[in-house]
């Protein structure tokens, strides 16, 4: 079973996604206390109008300047016409990305839906940050990334790595 590490919950205010196409990419980072794999992240959303498509979600590495670099884990998708009022949505990995413990990653949000100004997905943030493990950035590719100064709400989960040998451990 996953167990809670790192959590910002303190939202203000939600920002879009893929609303503009500046804001197709939308990520939160985040440094683990505890070495593992990421297992599960779970993200408060809403949705503005009626999207159709799915908000997709993966684990990414960090470029060593604070901003997202490559996918490590697979992506998790969830229909975003499914959204109502700002929730948390949890997104479980098949593949979780192997995490270490003081080393920043981030948590990098898109949609498969078009860019549309009435009609996507919302993310919670607090609009004068306050998580100190990491920062929230955007990108129109996934690519070029730039702050946002604000932090993002979620809650990142970890399952422990059982050292090769230690057999008995995992039965516990």
């Amino acid at each position: 079973m996953a167990t809670l590490d790192q959590s910002f919950t303190t939202n203000d205010s939600t920002y879009g996604i893929k609303n503009t196409a500046a804001f197709t990419y939308r990520s939160q980072g985040f440094t683990p206390s505890v070495s593992g794999t990421c297992a599960q992240v779970d993200l408060c959303l809403a949705k503005q109008g009626n999207p159709t498509g799915n908000v997709q979600v993966g684990i990414w590495s960090d470029d060593g300047g604070g901003q997202p670099s490559s996918l490590l884990s697979d992506v998790v998708t969830y229909n975003s016409a499914s959204l109502g009022a700002l929730a948390w949505i949890t997104f479980n990995f098949s593949s979780p990305a192997t995490i270490t413990a003081s080393t920043v990653y981030h948590i990098v949000v898109t949609a498969t839906y078009s860019s549309d100004n009435t009609n996507y997905a919302t993310w919670g943030v607090n609009m004068t940050g306050g998580y100190g493990g990491g920062v929230n950035n955007y990108s129109s590719d996934g690519s070029t990334w730039a702050g946002a100064g604000t932090d993002h709400d979620f809650k990142q989960y970890y399952n422990a790595v059982v050292a090769t040998g230690d057999m008995f451990n995992m039965f516990i």
